[in-house]
């Protein structure tokens, strides 16, 4: 129950990021900003929140949740959890070197984020297939989406969303899949108990 509750709290950064934002010196350009921009601790004309501070609290807290959570996927195969939990370590890291104080640390927890977890995903809804349909196709469809707006973010390609929106659509798959997954691990503990027989 504790990783189901931990995966269910990962949209805690959902809220965080717009509270963060509203924080912002002048309006915050959520379609062009970069997400890293909320955690910049420089203060800089162009990038800086007065709660900056939060919001890296809030990836290196994501990363905690994604690490607690990390039982509800199957032991076998080992490479999802791997890559799941480098995506956690990712996102750690991320928090705790702003880009304006440490970038190379800052971009080895991103890439992490960017292709481990998304990938691990897609693999999760591959080995689900066989025996959890509902499963695959959530883990498969958040993986693909997360992929999908990695690869459009990298080549430049935003579709209207502006690279502040293509970014989030990459790096917070991973989030709405633990949450869904945490809460269906939930809703089937309750169905369990409601038909376990009386004794």
């Amino acid at each position: 129950m504790t990783a189901a509750a931990a995966w269910m709290a990962t949209p805690q950064v959902f809220v965080v990021d717009l509270w963060v934002q509203a924080a912002w010196r002048g309006p915050y350009p959520v379609l062009d900003g970069y997400l890293s921009d909320l955690g910049n601790t420089a203060c800089l004309p162009d990038a800086c929140s007065a709660r900056h501070a939060l919001m890296n609290a809030s990836f290196v807290c994501l990363g905690l949740l994604l690490g607690m959570g990390l039982p509800l996927v199957p032991a076998s195969p080992r490479r999802v959890r791997t890559l799941v939990g480098l995506a956690a370590l990712g996102w750690c890291l991320v928090g705790v070197a702003p880009e304006n104080e440490s970038m190379p640390l800052h971009l080895a927890g991103a890439l992490p984020i960017f292709f481990c977890g998304n990938a691990g995903m897609i693999l999760d809804g591959l080995h689900s297939w066989s025996h959890d349909r509902r499963r695959a196709v959530w883990s498969g469809f958040t993986g693909a989406v997360g992929s999908a707006a990695t690869g459009l973010f990298l080549g430049g390609q935003f579709l209207g969303l502006g690279q502040g929106g293509m970014e989030r659509l990459a790096v917070y798959a991973p989030a709405l899949w633990a949450a869904g997954l945490g809460a269906a691990s939930v809703l089937t503990r309750a169905d369990t108990g409601r038909a376990a027989p009386l004794r």
